[in-house]
């Protein structure tokens, strides 16, 4: 390095390597001083430290900087500039920078020029650092050394970004070196100078402390939001839409969020001191507490104690207490195994040995996302929105356990694109359903979450006096949907399930020429219903998901109970249910239906054939055409088109509005749960199985 352009930077913060950096990208060749080994990089998950990381690494091979732990090995009377990169926000960081900064002292020349960069209250430059290097050093400021002060503080931004921001210079007694200015202003291309270095501290201050408070209230209107049933994610949507955002988005770093306020509180007596910074503080402190809560509501919802239940945590971004110096377990990692959750860990394109090693037997660390989230329960994704490539919905839904929750506190994935994969998605400030529940002039709900959940989120909305409409199948088992009957007639609200064949037109039409003897008398009726597997459906099988459709739509088009059933079930991908399901059912009125529904099949089909003693009806459900066959002829009567949600939802409506009978009731869809059950049985047992079809 040129004798005159001896730069050496002192710190063990991301400031101190973030500066070193800056000055190598300007041409300034520069030792740096701190634990910035090899180990710095492998836990690095912030797109700026990350970046400083890569650049740290270029500059060493060129040899622009050079890296040493201990500053006594430092030649200090070559040094021109000085920079003491650090934050005096706790006792043990005052004492050891003070202790630097004695030990410093001794060699320093005539000529040096020292910056201390970072974070303090007002006052602390001139009353400690200043006066240790003139007790220590024997030398004057302002005579034979200059004393900067630099209000230096990296959120982890991009490097870019944090360099075209303002910076602010302060020195003491108006002395401000020339050649120093020329130097930084290198560095910085916008360079504000004062000469009150009190002033620039408690600008530094007023920085980093409103991140602090931006956070916190951030974490408060998300709370208000939940409690409301409101997604926060649309009111920062329609704030920006209307410029009237109330904070800053960010995903925190648990210990730097709080330097500043740190910094603020301690110099302040606690009985007159600043309430809203101490109420900040307490507020971003609950944050990790928040982290687990949010993941205890997902797995209630899916329907999974905490206890025993797999939760995968995909990268450290906000998570990691301190992320800028040497690795660390993750604090949340602790919290979930402390209430018996199963913790896997995918720490990001970093590298996962290093992680091994530090997290140990609290977690199984893997290199691949995918084989984190293998049979996961719950996915926190905590990836920076620069990974979100990693992520894709139906990869995670194919691998984790179904029902699955996904806690996105990055924000990096888009919710409807998680639920169309047949995955529970939430974050924090996304609402709760009590909070739903209790909107104003909300009069009824649609339920269409995991089945397991069913009987949770229906009982809620009952007991809240709301109508509801459940998709089917209404709940997983026979006593489930009971309860959920009872309660409804109880609470006196309607319920209705989600059989929509019921409202395609063509189902409609049929029903009509059966009961004008269109056929004769009704033989057998066959409903054919497959596809390839849903992925979206991970907790009940064909049967409850796909089959329960022929039961209901045979048992509203004949008008009759069934009695018996026999079934062959299976599964051919080592799915956790059946994918495959062949069904004879023997109707009270002497019909006999069949019914074939799996999983398998390259091609969606979905028909219905009524065979009758004098005609035939074929019906496909998708396209909605009907052809008739007798003997003479055939013929394919127009039914006008519509679409059955549509028609299924307005019927809901008006079922409310008009205080008529529900139809397809809660009774409707217990009764085509208990055919499925005895279904199961029979497939379980190869046997006939009887039902009684009151």
């Amino acid at each position: 390095m040129e004798e005159n352009r001896f730069v050496a930077i002192v710190g063990d913060n991301p400031e101190a390597l973030l500066l070193s950096v800056l000055y190598a990208e300007a041409g300034i060749p520069n030792y740096l001083v701190g634990p910035f080994g090899d180990d710095g990089r492998t836990h690095a998950n912030r797109p700026g430290l990350e970046e400083a990381l890569w650049l740290l690494g270029i500059f060493k091979k060129s040899g622009k900087i050079r890296i040493t732990p201990d500053y006594h090995r430092l030649p200090l009377s070559q040094v021109r500039t000085l920079i003491l990169a650090t934050h005096v926000s706790s006792p043990e960081q005052t004492n050891a920078f003070e202790m630097t900064v004695r030990n410093l002292a001794p060699g320093l020349v005539t000529g040096t020029s020292i910056a201390f960069a970072g974070l303090c209250k007002p006052r602390y430059t001139s009353s400690i650092v200043k006066s240790t290097i003139e007790k220590h050093g024997g030398l004057k400021i302002g005579v034979d050394m200059n004393l900067y002060y630099i209000p230096l503080f990296w959120a982890g931004e991009r490097i870019q970004e944090f360099k075209e921001k303002r910076r602010i210079l302060a020195g003491f007694d108006g002395a401000l070196s020339t050649a120093f200015q020329e130097e930084l202003l290198r560095v910085f291309p916008t360079l504000s100078i004062t000469s009150t270095v009190e002033v620039a501290e408690a600008s530094g201050l007023y920085s980093a402390v409103s991140r602090e408070v931006a956070r916190a209230l951030e974490l408060e209107l998300a709370k208000i939001s939940e409690a409301n049933g409101v997604n926060y994610d649309e009111v920062l949507e329609l704030c920006r839409d209307t410029r009237i955002t109330p904070t800053e988005r960010s995903n925190p770093v648990l210990d730097r969020e709080s330097i500043g306020t740190g910094i603020a509180l301690s110099s302040s007596q606690r009985r007159n001191g600043p309430r809203l910074l101490r109420a900040a503080h307490s507020v971003n402190e609950e944050y990790q507490s928040q982290i687990v809560d949010m993941i205890r509501r997902a797995l209630g919802h899916c329907g999974y104690p905490f206890r025993r239940s797999r939760v995968a945590i995909v990268g450290t971004d906000g998570l990691l207490k301190n992320p800028w110096s040497k690795p660390e377990s993750l604090p949340i990692i602790e919290s979930l195994r402390k209430r018996g959750a199963r913790v896997s860990l995918y720490p990001g394109e970093t590298g996962s040995q290093p992680w091994a090693q530090m997290v140990g037997d609290h977690a199984r660390v893997e290199s691949s996302l995918l084989r984190a989230v293998a049979k996961a329960n719950c996915a926190v994704v905590a990836l920076p929105k620069s990974s979100a490539t990693e992520l894709d919905p139906d990869q995670l839904a194919a691998e984790m356990n179904r029902p699955g929750a996904i806690c996105d506190l990055t924000r990096v994935l888009e919710a409807s694109n998680v639920e169309k994969a047949g995955l529970f998605y939430t974050t924090i400030g996304r609402g709760t359903l009590d909070g739903f529940l209790r909107v104003p002039k909300l009069d009824a709900v649609t339920v269409c979450t995991p089945t397991t959940t069913h009987l949770k989120v229906g009982s809620s909305a009952i007991e809240a006096g709301k109508h509801l409409l459940v998709e089917k199948p209404m709940t997983g088992e026979e006593r489930s949907a009971e309860k959920l009957v009872k309660s409804a007639k109880k609470a006196g609200v309607k319920l209705l399930v989600g059989f929509i064949e019921r409202f395609n037109p063509g189902v409609r039409a049929v029903k009509k020429m059966l009961g004008q003897q269109a056929v004769g008398d009704v033989i057998i009726a066959t409903g054919r219903r497959v596809a390839r597997w849903p992925i979206r459906i991970g907790d009940v099988g064909v049967v409850k998901d796909t089959a329960i459709h022929d039961i209901d739509a045979m048992r509203y088009l004949l008008e009759e109970e069934v009695s018996a059933i026999f079934a062959q079930t299976g599964s051919l991908r080592t799915h956790a249910y059946e994918d495959y399901a062949e069904m004879m059912l023997r109707f009270n009125g002497g019909t006999t239906g069949f019914i074939d529904a799996n999983w398998l099949t390259p091609r969606k089909v979905r028909t219905l054939i009524i065979t009758g003693s004098d005609a035939t009806i074929s019906l496909d459900y998708i396209t909605q055409e009907i052809t008739v066959e007798n003997s003479e002829r055939l013929v394919k009567p127009y039914t006008p088109w519509a679409e059955p949600l549509k028609v299924e939802l307005e019927n809901f409506v008006t079922t409310i509005l008009r205080d008529t009978k529900e139809a397809p009731s809660g009774e409707d869809a217990l009764k085509a749960i208990r055919v499925c059950d005895a279904a199961l049985r029979s497939g379980r047992s190869k046997t006939l199985v009887t039902l009684n079809p009151s």
